[in-house]
């Protein structure tokens, strides 16, 4: 009898999504299954819209929910950025759509996002009888980012402090503050996302929030350095900052920014 195959998994970090539709269960007790069966549809092409809108990926379909990533296969320079924007381009197409069925019934459709970033191994896995699951991810993430959804009001976006940490100036977020969740063993910070923030803000945000100093990137900074002063002088130096995705591309130009405010 051959080898099972080995499927090999990669480390990521990803930005993961869960969506799902407040109370559905009441709404699976009132309607038709055939209408129930057409809202769930349409849900679910509002959502898968606005991921691929995002370059993220619809991982699965469960019920009435979805889960859904950002960084992979290709990683993404501002994936937790896109899975916030994804997410209020969800709530608000619900929540600003007309569902007859739903409101024949004397009631109105909303949905709650959460959001959490964090490290899962993605790939092929294993299943019974040969076959396998493909980009299968597995981690605490996943479900970590479906416990902070249940934490989200009607009609908004949650997400981690993790999250919060990436997209800082780019949404103007409420701290909810420490929020025990099921299955998560310490009480998480949570920030409800209430609106995107300015250009400026996001650009001014990325120079100020670093506290910690930037180690290993000595080098790239001199010669930066180097080239803003020749172009102090007269010079017309060009400089082309390129790099995987998360490596901390603006991270030195901000160190860069920072340098030269203090010349």
């Amino acid at each position: 009898m051959p080898d099972a195959p080995q499927l090999k998994g990669e480390r990521r970090l990803l930005s993961l999504l869960f969506a799902d539709l407040v109370g559905s269960g009441e709404l699976s007790a009132i309607l038709d299954p055939e209408d129930l069966h057409q809202v769930y549809q349409q849900t679910r092409e509002i959502a898968y819209a606005a991921v691929a809108k995002y370059g993220g990926r619809v991982k699965d379909f469960i019920g009435d929910g979805v889960l859904a990533y950002f960084g992979y296969p290709m990683a993404v320079e501002r994936g937790a950025q896109a899975a916030v924007n994804a997410g209020l381009e969800m709530v608000a197409a619900v929540a600003g759509r007309r569902w007859p069925v739903v409101e024949q019934a004397g009631r109105t459709l909303r949905m709650r996002v959460g959001i959490h970033t964090g490290e899962v191994v993605i790939g092929d896995i294993g299943r019974a009888g040969g076959a396998h699951e493909a980009n299968a991810v597995v981690g605490a993430a996943p479900i970590v980012a479906s416990r902070v959804q249940t934490a989200a009001a009607e009609n908004t976006v949650v997400i981690s402090e993790v999250t919060h940490q990436l997209v800082e100036g780019q949404f103007r977020c409420r701290d909810l503050g420490a929020v025990t969740l099921k299955s998560v063993a310490e009480p998480m910070r949570l920030y409800e996302v209430e609106a995107s923030g300015s250009a400026r803000a996001q650009v001014d945000r990325i120079a100020t929030r670093h506290v910690r100093p930037l180690v290993g990137r000595a080098a790239e900074l001199r010669r930066l350095r180097d080239a803003w002063r020749l172009a102090m002088e007269g010079g017309r130096p060009c400089v082309c900052v390129r790099g995987e995705a998360g490596i901390g591309k603006s991270r030195l130009l901000a160190e860069l920014k920072a340098k030269i405010r203090a010349d």
